[in-house]
């Protein structure tokens, strides 16, 4: 296939959307009006651009948001438009077409490598400023004005799901990458895996810890990859109940105050605080159908809850994308006779990454993540089953 134009700014577009994203790492700021022109300017172009005129559900999509965007009007708070936009464009973003892949595959290459470049080099900026200036937790907590330090570790986390999905579905599904291509895609995986891990430590981001993973399986591609996994976990068990000081010294780094996983799960990941305020934010804005005015005062600190919540009943849609992509996955890995383990391991951690994500945070890159991966197992299932071998050969 020819060079193509259209396709070359398509993903330009894309990814200075992507890379909008961390901006703020330099700027701090300036962070509030990062997101508006994310929101406002960048996204509303990128959609169009990636926008697929003979789809049914794409076309729903797009006057959802043109909705959403009028509801801001009447005093909607204007994160329902930055959840929904995330949502949608992460579904667009995985629907490339392999015939257009196929004539731009260096340039799609590129493209991606660079914008993983650029967020390894942000990550360490930042983790150099702060050490530098010796910052406090307090200080911390006040870097990014609106958003908190956890912002930095939560969006790096959301893109390594982004970079495993896009290069697992590449090396599995097509159109593969040469030998040469993949080894810069490795080499790049395993640097965004032990970025992410030392932002998570260095920054006390618990829900971005598991980010590291995806890329990390990428870059050393087992030949058995559930028994790495399992050998990985069990580990870390081992870890845990032999090494017991220096267990709690993790613990403590990771989440400070606490000295065990007992204390850590019901401070932070019992959720009792999140759940509350999903439940609220349910009960005030489902009954207005996306006209809730009163909800700005009332969000939830979950990206997800304030999707379904702020987007009511269009949101609908975007939950049973997420519960055909488990049912697919759950069928596909323990009916199909044939499939390609690496493939699934890896793009199941990488909707777990997100979805966790998008959960325990009011994130926007980490709703884009999660349904980018959902869009991208769907596209690639029952299209990497049968031949195993065949998708693990890579043409010149």
């Amino acid at each position: 296939m020819r060079f193509s134009p259209i396709f070359v700014l398509r993903k330009i577009f894309t990814h200075i959307f992507l890379l909008s994203f961390i901006a703020s790492f330099f700027f701090p700021s300036l962070y509030k009006t990062i997101v508006q022109i994310e929101f406002y300017v960048l996204a509303p172009i990128v959609i169009l651009l990636n926008y697929n005129y003979r789809s049914i559900s794409q076309g729903a999509m797009v006057i959802f948001l043109i909705f959403t965007g009028l509801t801001i009007m009447a005093g909607v708070p204007g994160s329902a438009f930055g959840f929904a936009a995330s949502a949608t464009f992460g579904l667009f973003m995985s629907q490339d077409r392999v015939s257009d892949l196929e004539g731009n595959n260096k340039i799609d290459q590129r493209l991606f490598l660079f914008t993983t470049l650029c967020f390894i080099v942000a990550s360490v900026h930042l983790i150099y400023s702060n050490i530098k200036n010796v910052f406090e937790f307090e200080q911390l907590g006040e870097y990014f004005g609106t958003a908190s330090i956890n912002y930095a570790s939560i969006t790096v986390a959301s893109f390594c799901s982004i970079f495993a999905a896009w290069a697992t579905k590449r090396k599995y599904y097509g159109p593969f990458f040469t030998q040469k291509q993949m080894k810069w895609c490795r080499i790049f995986a395993g640097i965004l895996a032990v970025t992410i891990l030392g932002l998570s430590i260095i920054f006390s981001t618990r829900s971005a810890i598991f980010g590291f993973l995806p890329p990390l399986l990428f870059a050393l591609q087992p030949k058995k990859p559930y028994l790495y996994f399992a050998m990985m976990a069990l580990g870390l068990v081992i870890v845990y109940f032999v090494f017991p000081v220096f267990s709690e010294f993790v613990i403590s780094v990771m989440a400070p105050g606490r000295d065990s996983l007992a204390e850590l799960y019901e401070t932070e990941l019992k959720g009792q605080e999140r759940s509350e305020s999903a439940m609220q934010i349910y009960a005030i804005a489902i009954p207005y159908f996306s006209f809730c005015t009163t909800c700005s005062d009332y969000l939830s600190f979950s990206g997800l809850s304030n999707l379904i919540a702020l987007s009511f009943p269009f949101s609908i849609f975007f939950v049973v994308q997420i519960i055909r992509f488990i049912v697919q996955y759950i069928k596909n890995f323990l009916i199909a006779k044939k499939v390609n383990r690496l493939f699934f391991l890896i793009i199941g951690l990488s909707f777990l990454n997100s979805l966790l994500l998008s959960v325990f945070q009011a994130d926007f890159l980490s709703m884009l993540s999660l349904f980018y991966v959902v869009g991208s197992g769907l596209a690639s299932a029952g299209k990497i089953i049968g031949d195993g071998d065949r998708f693990n050969t890579q043409t010149a």
